[in-house]
């Protein structure tokens, strides 16, 4: 049997999500969006992808 690996530090959000925080009051994410947090669709299959070379399974 396999050992399932599982990725649980790769962190993102949307830019709306992001905007929304701002708009609620939230000042520091300019460090999320400058880390590339910030993901858009082509990020995330990108990421996905990256993660199917590595073996990451989720």
């Amino acid at each position: 049997m396999s050992a399932l690996r599982i990725d649980v530090h790769a962190h993102l959000w949307t830019v709306d999500y992001l905007d929304r925080l701002e708009q609620l009051g939230k000042t520091d994410t300019g460090t999320q969006r400058g880390l590339g947090a910030d993901a858009t669709e082509a990020d995330l299959d990108h990421r996905f992808a990256l993660m199917d070379r590595t073996g990451i399974d989720l």
